[in-house]
């Protein structure tokens, strides 16, 4: 049986393999500084685990 749980996990996942080369590389020349554009996404991912988990995928 699949709980939603698993369901986050997944989309978390599927999400952040197909889209953190692009979120890091469009942070990285906002900020110019590839350490804080990893923490930036890495933040906004860990966010929408947190979102997810209560409000759904």
């Amino acid at each position: 049986m699949t709980t939603a749980g698993d369901v986050v996990a997944e989309a978390v996942e599927a999400a952040h393999r197909a889209h953190w080369p692009v979120l890091v590389a469009t942070t990285v020349r906002l900020l110019r500084d590839l350490d804080a554009a990893e923490d930036c996404v890495q933040d906004a991912f860990a966010a929408a685990v947190r979102t997810w988990r209560t409000d759904g995928v």
